[in-house]
């Protein structure tokens, strides 16, 4: 009877590092829609349109801890933001 909880115990170890995995693919793949929707938005060539997207683009690396992504599309944010008239922070 002992075999069962530790063969359990053992499933669901592997089963966590399984579950975390799956998180980070969907993780990265909402950041790479992300950066699909801001490309369709800059060919309509709406600055503050743009300024938005680039934002859900850094929201979306910094959820996928992904931090050189991350620091590229805040800069991108902040160029795109100062484009559309707004003050940079």
């Amino acid at each position: 009877m002992r075999i069962i909880p530790l063969a359990t115990a053992v499933l669901l170890c592997g089963c966590d590092e399984i579950a975390s995995s799956q998180l980070n693919s969907i993780e990265a793949q909402v950041a790479e829609d992300t950066v699909r929707q801001y490309e369709i938005a800059a060919r309509e060539g709406d600055p503050m349109q743009k300024c938005v997207q680039a934002g859900l683009v850094s929201a979306a690396y910094l959820q996928a801890e992904d931090e050189p992504n991350y620091r590229v599309w805040k800069a991108r944010q902040k160029t795109d933001c100062a484009a559309a008239g707004l003050p940079s922070n």
